[in-house]
């Protein structure tokens, strides 16, 4: 399946999809300083505004790394997904039960 990330999302392997978000605020809760949102006019009320996480900064090591996951088992429709290579952080995916966020494994 081809996902496309939101088009904030800073380079780097993980990402929130795009159109994806419903700004739970639970990932930035368990992975806080990874997540900012967009805020854009909703399109179904007029004058109310919409919510899109994405991510401001990318893990730089294996604690941050721990973090994200952590946010990938607190979120609510699945939106954060990794889409690199790294052997280790797929690992870490699989050993912490979110290994079907991993598009590599998704192939």
């Amino acid at each position: 399946m081809d996902r496309v990330p939101h088009k904030l999302n800073v380079p780097g392997d993980f990402y929130v999809e795009d159109g994806c978000c419903t700004a739970c605020d639970l990932p930035s809760a368990e992975a806080p300083g990874f997540f900012k949102f967009e805020e854009t006019e909703n399109s179904y009320h007029p004058g109310l505004k919409a919510h899109h996480c994405y991510f401001c900064k990318q893990p730089a090591d294996v604690q941050e790394v721990k973090l994200v996951i952590g946010a990938m088992q607190v979120q609510e429709i699945d939106c954060i997904r990794y889409k690199g290579k790294d052997r280790k952080i797929i690992k870490l995916m699989k050993d912490s039960g979110v290994a079907e966020f991993s598009d590599e494994l998704e192939k």
